[in-house]
Formats: C-alpha cells, sequence, structure tokens
C-alpha cells in the first residue's frame, strides 16, 4: 500500500479532535442511516451523529413480528403513513382503554394528537390481536393518519397512582442532559415500593461531581418529572412519594449486563434493554459506582 499523506491527516485531525476514530471516517460519503427512532431506542438513535456526523436518519417503520404497519417517508422522525394495504386497523383512544364499553375506532376517526392502542386484524391469522403497543397520530397523509410509536402499553411504573410512562422518563433526563451538559449513555428507572421512591440507574459518559448530582441534578429530576406528570407532583406534595434516589454506575454497566444475559442463553437479536422495572434487578447491583439520595 503506498502512503497517503492527505487521509494521514485527516485521521490525525479527527483522532486530535475526538480522541478517537469515528465511524464517519470510513464513510465519508454515507447518505442516510436507516434505525428505529421512536419509542425509548429513540433516545439512543441521538447519539449516532456523535459517530456518523449530520447525516439524515430514517425511521426504517413501525413494525413487529406480527407485521409491518406504517411506511416511513421524511428523514429525523419516527412517524410513518399507516401502511393501510399491509393489515385492517382498529384503535382505542388511550385515556378510555379501562372503559369496556368503548368504541373501537377505525383509521379515519382518528384525531391528530392523540394516543391510542392499536388493535390488529391481518391474513396471517390474527383477529382483533391485541399488540400492547401505544401509538400517536402525528398528522395526516392526505386522508391517511401519520402514526408514530410512544411505547409499549405496559410501560409504566406505578407506586401510588402517579402512572409515570417511560416517555416522561426520557424527555426528564434529556432535559437533564440538555440542562446541565451531562451525558447520559443508558439508564434504567426503578419503582421502589418499599421505599416509596423512584430510584435512578445511569451510566453517566463524562464524570461529574457528587456535589453537583445531589444538590443539582437530583432535585431536577424531581422538579421536571413533576411538571410534566401532574399525579406525580401531588404524590410529592402530599409525602406519598419520598424523593428519588440515584445510583451512578460504572461504565461497563450496559455491556456487561448484556453479556451476562446472552451468556445466560439468550439470543442476541432477542435482547433489549430495560428502561424501566417495578423491582431491583440483581444484576444492576454489582455495577452500582455510588449512590446520592436527596
Amino acid at each position: 500500500m503506498k502512503t497517503n499523506r492527505a487521509r494521514s491527516q485527516f485521521l490525525n485531525k479527527v483522532i486530535k479532535d475526538n480522541g478517537r476514530l469515528l465511524p464517519y471516517c470510513l464513510w465519508p460519503s454515507l447518505k442516510t442511516i436507516g434505525c428505529w427512532l421512536g419509542g425509548s431506542v429513540g433516545r439512543q438513535a441521538d447519539n449516532l451523529s456523535t459517530y456518523y456526523g449530520n447525516v439524515p436518519k430514517r425511521d426504517v417503520g413501525y413494525m413487529a413480528s406480527e407485521g409491518s404497519f406504517t411506511l416511513p417517508y421524511e428523514d429525523h422522525t419516527p412517524s410513518g403513513i399507516l401502511a393501510l394495504q399491509n393489515n385492517y386497523y382498529e384503535f382505542i383512544p388511550e385515556d378510555l382503554i379501562s372503559n369496556k364499553k368503548t368504541q373501537v375506532l377505525q383509521s379515519h376517526e382518528l384525531e391528530m394528537g392523540k394516543n391510542y392502542k392499536a388493535i390488529l386484524t391481518n391474513e396471517s391469522g390474527l383477529y382483533r390481536y391485541d399488540i400492547n403497543d401505544t401509538i400517536r397520530v402525528e398528522k395526516f397523509y392526505n386522508n391517511t393518519p401519520v402514526l408514530a410509536f410512544v411505547r409499549k402499553a405496559s410501560d409504566v411504573l406505578n407506586i401510588t397512582g402517579e402512572k409515570v410512562h417511560v416517555n416522561q422518563l426520557i424527555m426528564t433526563l434529556k432535559e437533564i442532559e440538555k440542562r446541565f451538559n451531562i451525558e447520559i449513555k443508558q439508564f434504567r428507572v426503578i419503582s421502589n415500593s418499599i421505599n416509596f421512591r423512584y430510584d435512578f440507574y445511569l451510566e453517566i459518559g463524562r464524570e461529574v461531581a457528587k456535589e453537583m448530582l445531589k444538590d443539582t441534578v437530583l432535585p431536577a429530576i424531581d422538579l421536571f418529572l413533576a411538571e410534566i406528570n401532574i399525579e406525580y407532583a401531588q404524590k410529592r406534595r402530599s409525602k406519598r412519594l419520598n424523593a428519588p434516589c440515584l445510583h451512578v454506575m460504572v461504565p461497563s454497566w450496559e455491556a456487561s449486563v448484556k453479556k451476562q444475559l446472552i451468556e445466560s442463553g439468550k439470543r442476541d437479536i432477542q435482547y433489549k434493554w430495560q428502561n424501566i422495572s417495578p423491582e431491583i434487578l440483581e444484576v444492576d447491583r454489582e455495577y452500582v459506582k455510588f449512590t446520592i439520595s436527596c
């Protein structure tokens, strides 16, 4: 191989600017990244710009083993046009799910900005199948709803009736990252019913002083979550919920947990990180670097 001084200088600059080589060095002509942008995985998709530069990201579509449900057509959004040709769809408004007399809606009856539970019927043999997903209508493409996956309908933590959704936790931690310039690489939130509080397990990219975490970051988590969840706010004011607790994890936490699960027999393709849990996971205990509470 012949010496390429220009390439060498470029790679040296990448290392100097970033402290390491990054994937965009290998694919300078990359035009699009296809990945999921919705739900809890959407938070991780935000990190792709660090590695690949300002490359457009296109959602691969709302899909599951039961079928494919949307047609992506725009960049930088998890939403897509409802794939009317693939399945027959029915929807239940999110705020009326517990009402057994609620009338199910067809796609033309949906309203923009509202959340629904999706019910699926298709040629594969599924009839009015509850896929346990919550979706949101972002807008309409002509007369067809444009949908985005929000979360699994069961992605909710609850101790005293506050019903904290995983999306509210994602919003809270994104605000913390933005407000305090903190990189949160991974998180898990536990509903600690014994101590009536929420435990935040965070893997932080850059070291943050313990004093700042205790005096500034943790109170801000508590306050912002109260802003977006009025039931949480009420339970905190009435002392039915105690202040949250923060556990800072070692840098290898996520990778180590994944490795353990795969070595125990779980297939790599089936692995999904669990952002919320109704109880403390034993696998996390050994990776706690230190704990801070209000």
